[in-house]
């Protein structure tokens, strides 16, 4: 059991769910928008979370503390720069448009992480911008990418489709920021609203994104199922997020299990 928890912990902390998670959400606007099979961006999806996401938890404490590091820390630092050095390669090669789309989502993990206004440490420390700009980098590389990568035609599916995941990834950042409301920095929208306030937020948000089904055009009914019990999962999720936590099952693992659920779902199930 101690083992199991340990390595539970490592996942988490290596970034390997959120990973996977985004690459859930790349697999399910691959299946929703072409009937390619374009599944080789994939690994670069996975390999971009990773990087990213140890990027923005540990530079800004490695900067900090000179000290020596846990061997846990060393492993997922050498893997970063590993997964880098390859991303750096895709990056070289990709076609120009694709370039443009990275290199902007780098510019928003960098002002996420570093400062780039006066008296304001990041973009994590400006309400509502701090998620705005995580759902931003998340729209880009999960829909916009694999749009360009598939040279998909731009129609009001896909418009609605790229409005439907920056509002699904807003949503989802409201339990963490739920939880770490006593920690966080002042970008963080419960420290401004409260906590209520901030859950009716992600309700009215979620009925938008319920909404944008209307003008959407999906390969099967499967899918209409599939968002209707995604949208119900986040709903009672959002709203039995408690204050503060002793653990990161809830915030981490179970929200962060939404889009793999989701993309699970479309695997399996859909045509």
């Amino acid at each position: 059991m101690k083992f199991i928890r340990k390595l539970l912990d490592f996942y988490l902390k290596s970034s390997l769910h959120v990973a996977l998670a985004l690459t859930a959400m790349g697999f399910i606007s691959l299946r929703e928008l072409t009937s390619n099979n374009h599944y080789v961006l994939l690994p670069q999806l996975f390999f971009l979370g990773i990087v990213a996401y140890n990027f923005v938890k540990y530079i800004p404490f490695i900067l900090k503390n000179n000290k020596s590091f846990s061997k846990k820390l060393k492993i997922i630092i050498l893997t970063s720069c590993f997964l880098s050095c390859y991303l750096l390669f895709y990056f070289t090669s990709a076609p120009v448009k694709e370039k443009q789309i990275l290199f902007l989502t780098i510019l928003l993990t960098l002002a996420y992480t570093f400062p780039i206004l006066p008296y304001k440490s990041s973009l994590r420390q400006l309400i509502g911008i701090k998620t705005a700009s995580v759902a931003l980098c998340w729209t880009l590389i999960s829909v916009i990418l694999p749009i360009i990568h598939t040279e998909i035609s731009l129609n009001l599916n896909v418009y609605a489709a790229i409005t439907q995941r920056f509002l699904l990834v807003f949503i989802l950042i409201l339990p963490f920021d739920i939880q770490d409301i006593k920690e966080s920095e002042s970008g963080n929208i419960p420290k401004k609203i409260g906590i209520l306030n901030t859950k009716r937020l992600g309700t009215f948000i979620l009925t938008l994104y319920t909404f944008l089904f209307y003008f959407r055009t999906y390969p099967s009914p499967i899918w209409y199922w599939a968002n209707l019990s995604i949208v119900l999962l986040i709903a009672i999720l959002l709203w039995l997020t408690p204050a503060k936590s002793n653990h990161q099952l809830h915030s981490t693992f179970l929200v962060e299990s939404i889009p793999i659920v989701y993309g699970l779902w479309i695997f399996f199930f859909s045509n």
